[in-house]
């Protein structure tokens, strides 16, 4: 058995420099000093009244919830039993049952706290990213692919829609008004399911293309670049633009819109009221000019 070497000796022999043990006390000391704090001090209540304070200034739309809870090693807010009013659906309302918020960073546009939010709509997961600042706040939601059989399921007084969404969208509030809107939304295989719309029975209506796109102009009115619907063998095929004046409640928001709409020879055949109802309206190369004016929960075309 060879020798052990002398420069080897046991771990209680060595005699630590006074630099490490004032490293390691100090350290021992911030850790005892943060364990205690959280201990006592109500951050979580702190915490939760900030987060209502937040939720308060969304124009339109007060969310609330059940209980919150706030972790500390990994930094993260869970909200319970999330609640839409119907201001923000613009239907009934509708609850989530919980929201995930994870701690990932500052902000710098607005300044303050960056966070990544996760959350379920009937099974359908959804990311958001969400930056909160002194005065303004930022939502951001890009997603590549949601199912709107799913949505429209868990959104009470939706129509029902099948197919798969891209979304995009960037919301910037500042103390409770919306500041700046980017919207784009995007399928190629929109569906409308057979359904009832008021005295009229709908057949299942494979739509195919959908696209939105829509900025804000001020806080109060929001431009539509485009509504584009249908594709070359779909029962219906639309293009609609212009401008929507925002109300508090989302389903009140004034329309002021133009655009033209045509319609299959199978679908007029399937509903030949169809002719008597459009018959006011101006053709123009097959496609029916119309303007859309009401509200947006209760829109109604007008002839052009």
């Amino acid at each position: 058995m060879s020798p052990v070497s002398p420069e080897i000796r046991h771990l209680e022999e060595v005699q630590y420099t006074s630099g490490v043990h004032k490293l390691l006390l100090a350290a021992a000391v911030v850790v005892c000093f943060f364990v205690a704090f959280f201990a006592h001090y109500p951050i979580e209540d702190k915490v939760e009244r900030l987060v209502k304070t937040q939720l308060a200034q969304i124009p339109g739309c007060r969310p609330s919830f059940t209980d919150l809870q706030f972790g500390i090693l990994l930094p993260k807010l869970v909200l319970t039993e999330v609640v839409l009013p119907a201001s923000c659906t613009g239907a009934k309302e509708t609850r989530m049952r919980h929201l995930t918020l994870h701690f990932s960073g500052p902000s710098f546009s607005p300044f303050g706290l960056a966070f990544t939010g996760e959350t379920e709509l009937n099974g359908q997961p959804l990311t958001l990213r969400y930056a909160a600042g002194l005065t303004s706040q930022v939502i951001n939601v890009q997603e590549e692919s949601l199912n709107l059989a799913k949505l429209s399921a868990a959104l009470p007084g939706a129509p029902a829609m099948e197919g798969t969404l891209r979304l995009n969208t960037r919301v910037t509030m500042t103390e409770g008004r919306v500041e700046d809107l980017r919207l784009l939304a995007e399928s190629t295989n929109f569906v409308l399911p057979a359904q009832a719309l008021d005295a009229f029975r709908l057949p299942r209506m494979a739509i195919g293309a959908l696209s939105i796109k829509a900025q804000s102009e001020t806080p109060r009115k929001l431009v539509v670049d485009q509504i584009v619907l249908g594709n070359a063998d779909a029962p219906v095929r639309a293009k609609f633009a212009g401008t929507v004046d925002m109300a508090m409640q989302t389903s009140l928001s004034q329309l002021n819109l133009k655009g033209e709409a045509a319609f299959s020879p199978a679908f007029v055949e399937a509903f030949p009221i169809l002719n008597m109802l459009m018959s006011s309206f101006t053709q123009k190369d097959g496609f029916y000019q119309i303007g859309l004016r009401g509200t947006l929960g209760a829109p109604k075309p007008t002839p052009l």
